[in-house]
């Protein structure tokens, strides 16, 4: 299960991208964007391979795969150093490990031990380890190997490292709305409202159409470049741009997207637009200007997204989710470039023991009457649409050969990008 995954920062070196798997437990440091050149047709010096089969993925267990335990889980990654050599690893079990992808070994670990719940957020601030927990305590270690702990006043769901003005953080979570600290003086620089008590009602977000308080349930945030905007998703389907350059409390823009739990949001390439991923595997672009909206759909994801990220200055949109997938889009023309990762777990699910839960629920029929409508696409229908366009016939034969279906898999990620 997919959790995490980070970006590279400069647009002039290899774009890596990291991912946490919570069934492996493992890191996989897969260059995707590869070989940077100077060429006519990109003013920035990327030559863009994605299809280069030469560039081969680095994978390391965190963990020993028999003594596996849920503090084992990877809950977030960051990089550890402005080159973008160390990778550091934030686990449930509030332990951080360093690892140096260079002599692709692991090099310290650490642990935060504060507060309670898992590592929300993890990045470097001047050398700096700074960590947050569910708890919402945010821990600065300096140099002397001595702390200092902000309190955010109440749980978190994540909390973002600003990239332009690296002192300044971002926290966010349920019933708790975004606030920006700063690590230097450890102090609360913005915090929204939304809050039905405050004296204060020009700042608050206006309540619905029943006049009612809503809710906060802040899930992703960014920072926009280029200035000191924040853009905010929650899981009540509110997308959010707040200003704290200004005096004013309440978003400068609020839009709401029905019925979507949204789980993740990045920052692109393009001015004032953001991607959002909700709980139904929904991927939108959201153009933040006058009053907000949905300018552009992205399909190819079934499962929860559960991280997204932008390629600095090429139009290259990342995804990974509960369907174990990593997908690739041009973020302009919205077409799914690659598809990594489920023809291979398909084949691991029908090697499985009847009696597995994975292998029942894939072909199990729950009860019960659906809603009206065209009926939702099955994970397996869909994986199938791959199957017909690689030509794989009589697959569920083929798949009980490991070898066979391993040599099926090269030949579908070479010539179909799956």
């Amino acid at each position: 299960m997919v959790t995490t995954l980070i970006r590279h920062q400069e647009g002039y070196r290899i774009v890596t991208l990291l991912l946490g798997t919570q069934s492996a437990y493992r890191v996989d440091v897969v260059p995707m964007l590869a070989h940077a050149e100077h060429t006519a047709d990109s003013p920035q010096g990327i030559s863009i391979n994605i299809d280069d089969q030469n560039i081969k993925p680095i994978v390391k267990n965190i963990q020993n795969l028999d003594v596996l335990t849920k503090g084992h889980e990877i809950t977030t990654l960051a990089w550890g150093d402005s080159e973008e050599l160390d990778v550091l690893i934030g686990l449930a079990s509030q332990k951080v490990k360093i690892y140096d992808t260079d002599f692709k070994a692991f090099t310290s670990s650490v642990d935060v031990n504060c507060g309670s719940g898992k590592i929300c957020g993890l990045s470097r601030f001047r050398s700096v380890l700074v960590t947050a927990v569910e708890s919402g305590h945010v821990k600065v270690w300096n140099t002397e190997k001595s702390e200092s702990i902000i309190e955010t006043g109440s749980s978190i769901e994540k909390m973002r490292h600003s990239a332009i003005n690296t002192d300044t953080i971002a926290t966010g979570g349920k019933e708790n709305d975004l606030a920006l600290f700063n690590l230097e003086t450890k102090e609360c620089t913005f915090k929204a409202k939304n809050d039905d008590d405050d004296d204060d009602d020009d700042d608050d977000v206006r309540p619905d159409m029943l006049q009612l308080r809503v809710p906060v349930w802040v899930s992703d945030m960014d920072f926009l470049p280029g200035g000191s905007k924040v853009a905010v998703c929650t899981r009540y389907g509110h997308v959010r741009l707040y200003d704290p350059s200004t005096p004013q409390k309440r978003p400068v823009i609020s839009m709401d997207i029905p019925e979507q739990a949204l789980t993740a949001l990045a920052v692109t390439s393009r001015d004032h637009h953001v991607v959002v991923g909700s709980g139904k595997g929904k991927m939108m672009l959201v153009d933040l200007r006058k009053k907000g909206s949905v300018v552009q759909h992205y399909k190819g994801a079934v499962g929860a997204i559960k991280s997204i990220a932008c390629h600095k200055t090429e139009p290259y949109l990342v995804s990974v989710g509960l369907d174990r997938n990593l997908l690739i889009h041009n973020l302009n023309s919205k077409a799914l470039i690659r598809k990594k990762g489920r023809l291979r777990w398909l084949g691991h699910l029908e090697r499985m023991p009847e009696g597995r839960l994975p292998k029942r629920a894939l072909y199990g029929h729950p009860g019960g009457l659906r809603k009206r409508g065209r009926p939702r696409l099955r994970w397996l229908q869909d994986v199938e649409d791959d199957l017909r366009r690689v030509g794989c016939k009589r697959w569920r034969q083929r798949a009980q050969d490991r070898d066979e279906w391993f040599l099926m898999i090269k030949e579908a990620q070479a010539l179909h990008g799956l």
